[in-house]
């Protein structure tokens, strides 16, 4: 039970951290990184309303992939916690390039919303830091937490 709960809450501080970044990165006009509000208008169909829905099925999938790291973790030689570090960042890396080949494929031609159907570099490679990101933040809350993949 314990390794569940820190699965749960490594899945949920990495995704805010992830959301956090892209936040930022929208914010600043650096890219159109409104994650929360793009997920949500899928469902919404429109902005208003779109980013609580939009942030609920974010964070729920950032505890959903938790538990898929947890998985490679446990098929891997990982037996450190640096190890555990290194794979979930490499894991990141390669999580961020399916999610950047679901979102230029399936959402951006079929978006509801006008503003989310373009992309560019700038939205790729923030998208997969992004990813990065959330791999790091799991690799080391689940180091600091104490987590054994074995």
């Amino acid at each position: 039970m314990f390794q569940i709960a820190v699965i749960i809450i490594s899945g949920v501080c990495a995704t805010a951290v992830m959301s956090l970044f892209l936040g930022f990165i929208h914010r600043k006009k650096i890219a159109n990184t409104d994650m929360a509000r793009a997920i949500g208008s899928i469902f919404t169909r429109e902005e208003e309303g779109s980013f609580l829905v939009g942030s609920v099925i974010h964070i729920f999938s950032g505890i959903f992939f938790a538990f898929v790291y947890t998985l490679l973790l446990s098929f891997g030689p990982v037996f450190t916690d640096i190890g555990i570090v290194v794979v979930s960042c490499i894991a990141g890396f390669f999580h961020g390039l399916v999610m950047t080949m679901i979102l230029t494929v399936l959402v951006l031609e079929h978006h509801p919303i006008k503003r989310f159907r373009k992309l560019g570099i700038d939205v790729i490679i923030a998208n997969l830091f992004a990813h990065v990101l959330y791999g790091l933040t799991l690799g080391v809350m689940f180091s600091s937490l104490g987590f054994n993949p074995h």
